[in-house]
Parts: C-alpha cells; sequence; structure tokens
C-alpha cells in the first residue's frame, strides 16, 4: 500500500508541473466466486480491481501509464494483494521530425521480445525507410512497482528494419533476442551415502536469439493483401517458422482466405527440453465469407494440421450480423474431438444508452476416440449501461456447467469514467 500511495503522490504532482492536459479512464470492478475447498466446504471471495489508464500530454511528449490494484474485500481471506504496474514510460513524438523515444516501462512487439520490458525504444520514419530497436529489463512476476532486477541475466532485444519503396510492398527484416535466468532454489537430494540433504539449485541463462523476415502486400485495386514472415533459430541453427496469410476478394460479396505454417517448437537454449525430439508441425487452413448485406454475412473455415507422427482437422461456419452471431465448430484428430454451438447477442437501444448481451456455448469433447464423451454448457449474460458519455456500468453473470464444475456462478460488476481535461 505505501508504494501505491508513493506513485499516486509523484503522478499527482506531474500535470502540475509540465503537463497541458490529462486524460484517461479509471475503472473499478468486482469479481464475485465460490471456491469449493473440500466437497462439502466452500468459500465465497469477492475480489476488487482499481484500474487507471493516465496520460499526460506537453505539446510532443507525454507520460503514459496503465496500473491495477486488487484485493480481496474479505480481510480474512489469505489471498494477497497487487499492485502492478503494466505501463509506465515518457514518450517523445516527432522528434527531429523523424523519431518517437519511449523510456519507462515499455510494450514491445517483435517476435519473441513481446511484452512489457523497464526499457528504452526509439522507432524511426524516414522517407520511406522506417527503424525500430528496443531494449528492456524482463519483469517479475507481478509487476510491481520498481525496476526490473538482473538486467544482465534477464532481458528482451529487438532491431527491425523494413522499407515501403516499392508500390504495394513492404519488406522487413530484423533480430529478436530474450535472455532469462531461473531462480536459484533448494531441493531435497540424496549425497553419496543416500542421506536426504538441502541443495542448492542454480541454473544457468537460458535464451531465445532469432532473426526474421517479412514482406506484405496490398493492392487495393485487385483486392487483395498478404502476409509472408519467416522465422530462424540462431541457437539452434535451423528454421524456426514460416507463415503465410492472404486475403481475396473475389467480387464485392465474397471474400477468400488462405493461411498456412511451418513452425518447429520453440525451447530455450541450454533448457533440458531441448534435448527431446518434438517434431515440427504444419497447418493449412482455408476460409470463405460471403457477404450477404452490410450487416450480415456467412463464413466457413476448413483447416489440417500435421504433427510429427499423427494429424488433426477442424472444420466451422458462422452467420454473423450486427446483432450477433450463430456459428458451430467440430474438430477432429490428434487434438481431441470436440463439437461446439456457440450464440451471441448484443444490440445497443441508444435512446436509453443500454447494450444488453447474452452468450451461451454447448460443447462436447473427449481427447481420445476411447474416452466417454464430456459435455459443457457455458452461459454468459451481461448488460452495459451508459448514463452519460463518461461514465459507464457493466453488470456480467456467467454460468459454467460440467462434470467437474457443477452449476459454477460467478458475477462481475465494473464502473469505468473517462475524462480529458486541460491544466
Amino acid at each position: 500500500m505505501r508504494k501505491l500511495i508513493t506513485f499516486l503522490f509523484v503522478l499527482a504532482l506531474v500535470p502540475v508541473m509540465i503537463a497541458q492536459t490529462l486524460s484517461g479512464r479509471v475503472s473499478s470492478s468486482v469479481f464475485n466466486f465460490e471456491r469449493f475447498d473440500t466437497a462439502r466446504h466452500s468459500t465465497f471471495y469477492a475480489r476488487a480491481y482499481q484500474q487507471a489508464q493516465l496520460n499526460l500530454n506537453y505539446e510532443k511528449y507525454s507520460l503514459r501509464t496503465s496500473f491495477n490494484y486488487e484485493h480481496d474485500l474479505d480481510l480474512s481471506h489469505s489471498n494477497p494483494s497487487y499492485f502492478r504496474v503494466y505501463t509506465l514510460y515518457v514518450e517523445g513524438r516527432e522528434i527531429f521530425d523523424i523519431a518517437t523515444v519511449r523510456i519507462g516501462r515499455i510494450p514491445i512487439f517483435s517476435g519473441i521480445a513481446a511484452g512489457v520490458f523497464d526499457g528504452g525504444s526509439i522507432k524511426v520514419d524516414y522517407k520511406k525507410i522506417q527503424f525500430d530497436a528496443a531494449y528492456g529489463g524482463v519483469l517479475a512476476n507481478h509487476q510491481d512497482f520498481g525496476f526490473a532486477k538482473n538486467i544482465s541475466d534477464n532481458y528482451a532485444m529487438a532491431f527491425n528494419l523494413s522499407t515501403t519503396a516499392i508500390e504495394s510492398f513492404k519488406f522487413g527484416a530484423g533480430y529478436s533476442c530474450k535472455n532469462y535466468k531461473p531462480d536459484d532454489y533448494y531441493a531435497l537430494r540424496l549425497d553419496d551415502h543416500f542421506n536426504p540433504i538441502n541443495m542448492l539449485i542454480q541454473q544457468s541463462s537460458t535464451e531465445y536469439e532469432f532473426l526474421h523476415g517479412a514482406v506484405d502486400f496490398e493492392q487495393e485495386k485487385l483486392n487483395l493483401n498478404a502476409h509472408l514472415r519467416y522465422e530462424y533459430d540462431l541457437n539452434i541453427e535451423n528454421t524456426s517458422k514460416i507463415e503465410l496469410e492472404s486475403q481475396y476478394g473475389l467480387d464485392d460479396n465474397l471474400d477468400l482466405n488462405i493461411y498456412g505454417s511451418y513452425r518447429e517448437p520453440r525451447v530455450r537454449y541450454n533448457s533440458i527440453f531441448s534435448v527431446f525430439d518434438y517434431g515440427n508441425t504444419k497447418e493449412g487452413e482455408i476460409g470463405a465469407t460471403y457477404h450477404l448485406s452490410k450487416t450480415m454475412s456467412v463464413g466457413l473455415r476448413g483447416g489440417y494440421t500435421k504433427y510429427k507422427d499423427d494429424d488433426a482437422s477442424r472444420a466451422s461456419v458462422a452467420f454473423n450480423s450486427e446483432y450477433g452471431s450463430v456459428s458451430y465448430r467440430q474438430s477432429f484428430g490428434y487434438a481431441g474431438e470436440m463439437q461446439t454451438l456457440a450464440l451471441n447477442y448484443a444490440h445497443t437501444f441508444k435512446p436509453l444508452s443500454i447494450t444488453p448481451s447474452v452468450g451461451v456455448a454447448f460443447t462436447g469433447y473427449k481427447l481420445n476416440p476411447d474416452d466417454d464423451r464430456e459435455t459443457l454448457t457455458s452461459v454468459v449474460l451481461g448488460v452495459n449501461m451508459r448514463p452519460i458519455k463518461q461514465f459507464s456500468v457493466d453488470l456480467q453473470g456467467q454460468y459454467m456447467n460440467n462434470r467437474i464444475y457443477k452449476d459454477d456462478v460467478r458475477f462481475l460488476l465494473k464502473l469505468n469514467y473517462w475524462f480529458f481535461t486541460k491544466l
């Protein structure tokens, strides 16, 4: 709690000193559920979440942050409270008219170096050439308020260079890595005389290291766009992934989607799991969407996955409209057998600014052909109310029933407030 108060106090001083505008969103929610400790004894929990997204702006510079504080409303429970800082960084835009710089707890999106890290990034956009670079320390599990520790052993790094010099094309290449050292721990082991002793287990750093390249093509006249990505594992010295996505509009009403990929398992270098031969995975999917009108469409998809010694397939059909959707999905083979029928509805009544929503799903599944078939029913009922532009209330009830969770019911209440003010 002391860290939370200090953080909010420091944050409150910034707009007074330099900021011109303050904008963001504040949310407060309560999630209720019942947990059974034994077959006859259960405990009711109410978990509260306080969330905020804040942007302090001064000309080309901003301080952006998002954080969350969660705790049990009943203090007699032993569940810990957490204060998580998801982002907290200073951003400068159009530096020398070409660069954007971020310093602090920043998001990084580049292959294996994807997530939130403590560090910095720069993005340069000069004519038709773009360059991105980022470096940051890996955070602790709870993303608490404090700088990442042991960055020399726990870090992520990424570089990307791309160009749009050729019309309709974008070519890109880059490098990304992520290094992580597992924590040391004590474990019970046997000595030379077979007596149990506590031994300190120290593991070496493990890492991912990849080169990647990508080609994007988009042509509005042909109504065609495609994305091809290639990744190479520098540690294993082998192709890690080849992925192709494409969408083609045959006419104004019919779209065709194609997806294909080749993947090797991503295993950390120096990890014990690197000695296993997992085999690669090949996957393909084709789909078509027919637009009945501007607000209604029907889609069909079929996919096939080839594993090392087995395969699996899947198929789905869906109807979508402005009021909701109805879909059916079925899968077969090594990944298990599953049939799912799902119905979703949501519609906004504008005069009242009320949006009720309903979601129902019926699922039957089994992992192996000889297993008994399991069933699962899940229902979500909700309503969003927005009496004024800046404020909204969300209510949601969740129900699930299968062999393991009998009549499981949960409730969520969430309050949201958006704001923008000049300082």
